[in-house]
């Protein structure tokens, strides 16, 4: 009896540890242009120009819990539907992240010091970032099952994610991982750090299929005050591609390496402006790389310098693949409570073709504590090939 109750102890004092939450997100979106592209299946991807409007929802149900001093466990589920994509409303949910973190550390009894004081072991499906803006990984569209080793102190710091992936349906190894190290103490007073620069050395061993490659990275204050108070570069070299091709070999020079170098030209914490210089040639399959400016998510085959991939829009890298040129993005809060943000950019690709002009304009008012709603301008292209989509949102957080 004594060992029921004890059982029955022990589960009653882990569901008080269980927290729940979520999100509902509507949309409802239109392309507002008379033009059409002149091109094969009659648009840009994703862009729905057969419709007159395209209705879409997203739910969010996340579960918290922590056992113990030591254990935390997260799972995520999602359904997402749309007016063009699904004929019934099927509420089906559908596991994206659920996996559990161990604070070793804790574990092992061991006391922290300046140099080793963080030893994490995150296990099951989830999301992994690795350099500056994820140009060498990044796949928060698509989670895997694998490991997240986390270690070091408050200067050098290891990151690794080992896990499985599927390439064109054979399951195979996925393996990216990152030191970076810690310069000088932070001066910052608007955008304080841990330290003045952090420099960092990624590497993809394998990633969608067989690609391969190495880059660095530095995130580094300049001036305290708000003028030129921070800059961000990546820079990536992709030595293989998923097929395991040479890049260089088989597609030139120009699309083996890539750069996004970002500066805060004025940040005062309220309002920040940014400029920014990419040069991207072939990126790994999972990428924040934003191919169609008008879509979250890019799941096509792009061609030289696309790759087949997972790209999305993290917010880590607005600009795409194969793209040489600059761009600039605006952020303001107006009377404290209502957030703008404006992106831009222009340039061409690596054959110095000239791609379309980017203009995206996004306005979001809380309605309150727990939810919002947005409006935002989408416009990319240039004459004939002029494309501006116009999108409502409301969100829900509970």
């Amino acid at each position: 009896m004594d060992s029921a109750e004890h059982r029955i102890a022990n589960l009653e004092s882990f569901l008080d540890t269980i927290q729940w939450s979520g999100a509902i997100r509507s949309r409802i979106e239109d392309i507002i242009t008379n033009e059409r592209p002149s091109m094969a299946g009659g648009g840009t991807p994703g862009s729905n120009l057969g419709e007159s409007w395209e209705w879409e929802q997203t739910i969010d149900i996340a579960l918290t819990a922590h056992p113990s001093d030591y254990l935390d466990v997260f799972i995520l589920l999602e359904h997402q539907s749309s007016f063009l994509d699904a004929a019934s409303m099927d509420l089906t949910l559908s596991l994206c992240d659920a996996w559990a973190k161990a604070d070793m550390m804790k574990l092992m009894g061991w006391s922290p010091s300046e140099y080793f004081n963080r030893f994490n072991l995150v296990i099951g499906n989830q999301c992994a970032t690795i350099g500056e803006f994820g140009l060498i990984f990044d796949n928060g569209f698509a989670e895997r099952p694998g490991i997240l080793i986390a270690l070091g102190g408050d200067r050098l710091v290891l990151l690794a994610f080992l896990a499985r992936s599927s390439n064109f349906g054979d399951q195979e190894g996925l393996g990216a991982a990152r030191i970076s190290y810690g310069f000088g103490d932070s001066r910052s007073i608007i955008a304080p750090g841990d330290c003045f620069a952090r420099v960092g050395f990624n590497m993809l061993g394998t990633g969608v299929g067989n690609e391969q490659g190495m880059g660095v990275d530095i995130n580094s204050e300049l001036l305290s005050e708000n003028y030129l108070n921070r800059v961000r570069v990546e820079y990536l070299i992709l030595e293989q591609d998923q097929l395991g091709f040479d890049v260089s070999a088989s597609y030139g020079d120009d699309f083996e390496s890539s750069l996004i170098a970002w500066v805060d030209l004025y940040n005062d914490g309220n309002t920040r402006v940014s400029a920014a210089y990419a040069d991207i040639g072939l990126v790994p399959g999972f990428s924040s790389i934003d191919n169609n400016p008008f879509e979250e998510y890019d799941a096509l085959f792009t061609g030289i310098g696309g790759n087949y991939n997972y790209s999305y829009e993290s917010g880590l890298n607005p600009f795409p693949s194969n793209f040489v040129g600059a761009g600039m993005q605006i952020e303001h809060t107006w009377w404290d409570v209502v957030n703008t943000m404006v992106t831009f950019y222009d340039g061409t690709n690596q054959a110095e073709e000239d791609l379309p002009v980017v203009i995206r304009l996004n306005i979001r008012y809380p309605l309150s504590d727990a939810s919002d709603i947005a409006l935002e301008y989408i416009h990319s292209g240039i004459d004939a090939l002029t494309l501006a989509k116009l999108r409502g949102e409301f969100l829900v957080r509970f």
